[in-house]
């Protein structure tokens, strides 16, 4: 077991272990097994909620995999397909280099990731928005691309935590109060 790497176990639908459960070399669902796709990268955080997760490299690359709404023809575009972990990017700093991620958090349906734009941290968030746990207002009931949510400008992110119909951050005031 390298320190770092991801390991998961648990109720296997819509492969929300992010790895095989079953044929060769595969561990049971019901025991711990290491998630293959992100084996060698050093993992920094894991969030999970629903049947997603998302995963947060130290040098703040973002994984994500399962499914955002089982049943649902509602989809999260930067979701890979059943069974696949996927790198994802939730934006582009001014130079179109991808933002480093470094906090995220996963609900039932909707996920919340910090990212540091140079010294300013942004929240982004992305899937179910039926209960208004985006904070987006009540504009969609769902958003399948990520979107900012743009707070007052003297407020800095800090973290966020995703319920199962909510989301939290904490904020710090920025750097000029």
């Amino acid at each position: 077991m390298e320190s770092g790497d991801v390991y998961s176990w648990g109720d296997p639908r819509y492969q929300s272990l992010g790895r095989r459960i079953v044929g060769d070399d595969s561990t049971p669902a019901d025991k711990p097994g290491i998630v293959d796709a992100l084996a060698g990268v050093r993992m920094a955080q894991i969030a999970s909620g629903g049947w997603m997760s998302a995963a947060v490299s130290e040098d703040h690359a973002m994984y994500l995999w399962g499914a955002g709404m089982p049943g649902s023809e509602k989809r999260i575009r930067c979701l890979p397909s059943p069974g696949e972990v996927g790198l994802v990017c939730v934006a582009e700093s001014s130079d179109g280099e991808p933002l480093d991620v470094v906090d995220v958090s996963v609900g039932d349906g909707h996920v919340a990731a910090v990212a540091a734009d140079g010294e300013r941290k942004r929240i982004f968030i992305v899937g179910d928005n039926k209960y208004g746990q985006l904070g987006a207002g009540s504009v969609a009931d769902f958003v399948d691309e990520w979107s900012e949510i743009v707070l007052s400008p003297d407020v800095q992110v800090q973290r966020v935590v995703c319920g199962s119909k909510a989301t939290f951050i904490t904020t710090a005031p920025s750097d000029g109060q």
